[in-house]
């Protein structure tokens, strides 16, 4: 387990990930636990653009340097008690949830937008390194179908667990982006029976006119659509690096 990077302790694989790709030619040291032992080992990330296969060049040539060190990082697996199960399930669909609000939001933010639009505007010839870099720092975006059976794909030749967590994943921002409060989604059908109940007295029902929300519901299924067309575009000019390696 690494335990901490030139002194800077780890609380994420990310943090490590992101740290030795901005590191690329430069000595880091990394002190990790193993068997109950702290060890220090000194590394040096080679350039990720430098790395052939067969001859071939690994990744397409990029203007960024991008560290590796050849490690793959996995998750231990735990077994435990049906009744901590239960709390640990409760625990995880709640920092699901809110890092998937947390990305939503990141993408529906004036700075997402502009990020979104420049990828979607930007030559189809980004390398594979760009984009994982952009992944890493925060910049997550929409996937579209196509991108989902590619990620689906990878995950199977990560492991069973890795599948099981991205239908995890996919089900619960799913569920949130569903309930956003308006029409065609389903959020906005409970929004107006809310507001319904809310004006309604006792003998007397309140019922909302629809109609006069037709030009926002155009609106928000238009957005839905060009998320979902340019998503495509995305995808199949711009797919994501492998999330599982």
């Amino acid at each position: 387990m690494f335990v901490s990077i030139d002194g800077r302790n780890l609380a994420s694989s990310d943090q490590l990930v992101s740290y030795i790709q901005g590191h690329a030619g430069q000595q880091v040291t990394l002190v990790v636990k193993r068997h109950g032992d702290l060890q220090t080992i000194r590394v040096t990330p080679i350039d990720e653009r430098t790395v052939k296969v067969q001859g071939q060049t690994a990744v397409p040539p990029s203007a960024t340097p991008y560290g590796i060190i050849g490690v793959q990082l996995t998750s231990p697996v735990q077994t435990t008690n049906p009744i901590v199960a239960v709390g640990k399930s409760t625990t995880d669909l709640g920092r699901f949830s809110w890092v998937t609000l947390k990305a939503l939001g990141s993408v529906f933010s004036p700075h997402g937008i502009s990020n979104y639009t420049h990828q979607v505007t930007s030559p189809t010839g980004t390398s594979q390194s760009q984009q994982q870099a952009t992944s890493n720092n925060n910049n997550p975006r929409l996937t579209s179908p196509i991108g989902i059976v590619r990620l689906a794909s990878q995950a199977s030749h990560a492991g069973l667990r890795d599948v099981l967590t991205l239908l995890f994943s996919i089900n619960v921002f799913v569920g949130l982006f569903n309930l956003f409060p308006m029409l065609p989604l389903d959020g906005g059908h409970v929004a107006i029976a809310v507001y319904e109940r809310a004006r309604s007295r006792r003998g007397r029902r309140y019922h909302v006119d629809v109609a006069k929300l037709l030009p926002a519901t155009y609106l928000v299924f238009l957005v839905l659509v060009v998320l979902g067309v340019t998503a495509i575009y995305m995808d199949v000019t711009h797919p994501l690096a492998n999330p599982f390696q």
